[in-house]
């Protein structure tokens, strides 16, 4: 039961993140890989309250990975220490700021949300320090929002590349051309919804 429960809080959690080049193609190097950190794991978890440790567990691991890669045998012990210790408690404020470096520069690279890490929270601190212009924009890349912030965002513009994807869908479902959808759009949507961009053009 206990090994069970490991088995599958670990699988799920490797299975959000890259396997390492040396043994990304074989199977039987990654299972035996997964024996030892489920091993590791095993020794530090306690008896009662396992859920709620793992919470704090995964949470604590994923603050110290500077890649979206497998974490390492090390990395899993000192994350599984931290919480014995009561480090990781400690320590909260510098992990947060460790997650959403990750995220930011995941996003400057990849152009999307970081796969793991990626929440309302880190959106609305990215937002805060200008990395997303608005929750509109955050929302079309695929971040994550509460109910409150999807409100929000569905008042603000739209990006010029969400329009033209929108445009384009309009268009090929409507069979017109791309200026006669976009015409159409613009006709039905408040000037307050329109990119900036289009308002500019408007106004020349």
């Amino acid at each position: 039961m206990r090994g069970d429960f490991i088995n599958q809080k670990l699988t799920n959690l490797l299975s959000r993140l890259s396997p390492p080049r040396a043994i990304a193609k074989d199977a039987r190097a990654q299972a035996e890989e997964m024996k030892l950190l489920a091993k590791a794991i095993n020794s530090a978890m306690p008896s009662r309250e396992s859920d709620e440790w793992w919470l704090k567990f995964e949470e604590a691991l994923l603050s110290s990975l500077q890649t979206r890669a497998w974490p390492t045998l090390r990395e899993v012990k000192q994350s599984c220490s931290d919480i014995r210790s009561g480090r990781s408690d400690i320590s909260d404020e510098l992990a947060e700021s460790n997650v959403l470096n990750i995220a930011i520069e995941w996003f400057n690279s990849h152009g999307k949300p970081h796969p793991v890490l990626n929440s309302p929270q880190i959106t609305n601190q990215m937002v805060d320090q200008g990395m997303l212009p608005t929750l509109r924009y955050a929302r079309w890349k695929g971040f994550d929002l509460t109910t409150e912030q999807q409100r929000e965002a569905i008042k603000q513009r739209s990006c010029m590349e969400e329009w033209r994807c929108h445009c384009t869908i309009m268009a090929r479902l409507n069979n017109v051309t791309y200026a006669e959808a976009e015409a159409r759009e613009r006709a039905e949507v408040s000037p307050t919804e329109l990119p900036l961009e289009l308002t500019a053009h408007a106004a020349e």
